[in-house]
């Protein structure tokens, strides 16, 4: 599996925050210091605001959409690693520095839906689906949650936390692509989806991860930014471009960060190509 804006009383109001033990969420959301965005340069055709795509802050250079290495999952350690210079290295080391002391991941309603879920940000919440009988096995937590629905006809709800990106606004909901590593094991391993319905994630701050071969992935990477210095991004983190999903205002949600300004090109490329 970010610098970013403030996550002040302008964008939360407290909310139920549920227990999150997950592994990839350690800590709060770190602000970094707050700055005057630069203004949108005006369309002289239409004299309306244009995107900032191509006026991108210093503090965020281009990102590269050459693959680096690729990175393969070391169950002692609990992370993906690769071998460089005879040295062990460890993936959520790579591509984030280390940061202030973790505290308590809090997940809060958003006061102003229309200024946070703008297109490009990414966020976290609990997500309910229906279980097929087939379910695989899954982390206790996310049982626990799970067993606290009731059926329904015999039929049990799955629950876990999932990543979303927001590919459109509506007036009172908003319409993601979700981030999934398919259960640790790549596209590859999924019957959902076709291998063009897949991109690469990764962090501004490294290269992107090169996919595993059997994947056939064809789609240039989308970098993000990382807002919370306690999350990272699987180096097998995939956005299923193939589905879209639906979200009601209300939710209280985790703020993860959002894409790279360079990349919001691409987003809105795949976002258009998945509707048609």
């Amino acid at each position: 599996m970010f610098a970013a804006e403030p996550a002040t009383a302008e964008f939360w109001s407290p909310g139920p925050h549920p227990e999150d033990t997950s592994l990839d969420r350690l800590g709060e959301t770190q602000s970094a210091p707050k700055r005057n965005p630069s203004p949108r340069p005006v369309d002289t055709h239409t004299g309306t605001r244009t995107s900032n795509s191509a006026h991108i802050p210093h503090e965020y250079p281009p990102p590269t959409r050459e693959y680096g290495d690729q990175w393969l999952w070391d169950p002692d350690a609990r992370d993906y690693v690769r071998e460089k210079d005879g040295v062990k290295q460890f993936y959520t080391d790579y591509q984030k520095a280390g940061g202030s002391p973790p505290s308590p991941a809090k997940y809060r309603i958003v006061e102003k839906p229309k200024r946070f879920f703008c297109v490009g940000r990414i966020f976290k919440t609990v997500w309910f689906e229906p279980g097929p009988k087939d379910t695989p096995d899954r982390r206790a937590d996310l049982e626990q949650w799970s067993s606290k629905c009731p059926g329904f006809r015999g039929q049990k709800p799955v629950t876990r936390f999932r990543w979303f990106v927001v590919v459109r606004r509506r007036l009172h909901h908003t319409l993601c692509f979700n981030i999934t590593t398919f259960g640790g094991e790549g596209s590859a391993k999924s019957t959902r989806g076709r291998p063009q319905d897949y991109v690469v994630l990764h962090s501004s701050a490294v290269k992107p991860p090169r996919p595993y071969d059997e994947e056939n992935i064809t789609r240039d990477p989308i970098a993000v930014i990382i807002e919370d210095d306690e999350q990272y991004i699987s180096p097998i983190a995939r956005l299923d471009c193939g589905r879209i999903y639906t979200l009601e205002d209300g939710l209280p949600v985790l703020k993860i960060g959002r894409v790279h300004p360079a990349s919001l090109s691409l987003l809105e490329q795949y976002a258009k190509e998945s509707m048609l």
